[in-house]
């Protein structure tokens, strides 16, 4: 769980190396007791931030006033985007989007094409596990040009590679004056020198091959 702390430093992070936008999920929000300090750090830190719910606030009232401050301090800097698939109830999206769209939120409803197997990207931790189709026999996401200048930052302010939360390279308190543009290029230009099929079988190579020696790659 991050804290408030660990999200001033990814802000400085973010502000110290242009970072221009911000993709927040990988938990439901509102399970962090401390999310509209850290929201309220990150947001200010990038000109775009997107933040993924699945709507079960929706009859938190507390919640629901937090994020009328919220988008009240930050105005169109930040937009929602709000889960409907077999992975969630989806009992409270309607009931989310209406209060978004009430104090003039951007929110949109992810539509069936968005929320196939192949399209979610689990964060961190669940690797490959959950996904089949194309990123397990034929697809790289980070080879998609929409993705490929893309990384995550988990709770702890460790950098990887993709959102499945393989080939961490960085952390962000390494990078607080700047410097990561650089580290950056380093990483991602070793995947232009060689033949990544699928997700799946990059994976089983970081599994099978020591970290150090891909990094070194």
């Amino acid at each position: 769980m991050m804290s408030v702390d660990m999200a001033k430093k990814i802000a400085k992070f973010n502000e110290a190396n242009g970072i221009e936008r911000l993709n927040m999920m990988g938990g439901e929000f509102f399970c962090n007791p401390d999310w509209f300090d850290i929201y309220s750090v990150l947001i200010a830190s990038v000109p775009h931030a997107r933040l993924v719910t699945n709507g079960d606030w929706a009859n938190n009232m507390k919640v629901k006033t937090q994020l009328m401050t919220l988008v009240s301090l930050f105005g169109s800097k930040i937009y929602f985007s709000i889960s409907k698939d077999k992975w969630h109830t989806n009992k409270n999206v309607d009931k989310a989007k209406e209060f978004l769209e009430s104090i003039d939120a951007k929110v949109i409803v992810a539509t069936e094409e968005q929320t196939k197997n192949e399209s979610i990207v689990p964060v961190g931790r669940a690797h490959l596990q959950y996904i089949g189709g194309v990123y397990d026999m034929f697809g790289c996401y980070c080879q998609n040009p929409e993705n490929m200048y893309s990384f995550l930052i988990d709770e702890n302010g460790t950098v990887y590679k993709c959102g499945f939360g393989v080939l961490d390279y960085a952390n962000v308190e390494d990078y607080q004056e700047g410097g990561f543009r650089e580290r950056f290029k380093e990483i991602n230009s070793k995947f232009y020198k060689v033949f990544v099929p699928s997700c799946r079988s990059c994976y089983n190579m970081f599994l099978t091959q020591a970290r150090e020696r891909i990094v070194e790659y």
